[in-house]
């Protein structure tokens, strides 16, 4: 039973990562997987940067904003931590292609761009999300939100 349950887990698994890569020019592009160095400060990316986007053909808009951030960690309060955050969206479509984050909470904000990749979240759906204040996820809807207002309820 147990081994059933792993072989069907890894073919899901297998099945999931077929879908998440797309082809272009220059190969294979990894498309929905964050990736994160740890530096400092680290930088953090998912999905297409602004060069692999237009090699590929797609017309985009780069969103690109740096924000002081306030978050949990108590000296954020007195000296909020500068975030840069870059988003290569596809307007006509309004579609996310890919986000870069340089700073103390970059993961975080890629994590929450890569989900919106893999489950074909729109930009003005994704400005529309409310957050927990302060976090560094209200960072990337804020940023959206400077560019795709928010729907009229």
């Amino acid at each position: 039973m147990v081994s059933h349950c792993l072989i069907a887990s890894l073919s899901r698994r297998h099945e999931l990562r077929s879908k998440r890569f797309s082809a272009n020019l220059s190969g294979l592009i990894c498309v929905g997987y964050p990736r994160c160095v740890h530096t400092d400060p680290p930088v953090a990316s998912t999905g297409w940067t602004e060069k692999e986007a237009i090699a590929a053909g797609h017309t985009i808009e780069v969103l690109e904003e740096t924000i002081r951030l306030v978050t949990d960690d108590d000296r954020s309060v007195v000296d909020p931590e500068p975030i840069k955050i870059r988003l290569v969206v596809q307007p006509e479509t309004t579609t996310l292609l890919g986000c870069q984050a340089v700073g103390a909470k970059a993961a975080e904000i890629v994590n929450l761009a890569a989900a919106a990749l893999s489950t074909g979240l729109s930009v003005t759906q994704l400005a529309d999300l409310a957050m927990v204040h302060p976090s560094a996820s209200e960072a990337l809807v804020r940023c959206l939100q400077s560019r795709f207002d928010r729907p009229t309820r």
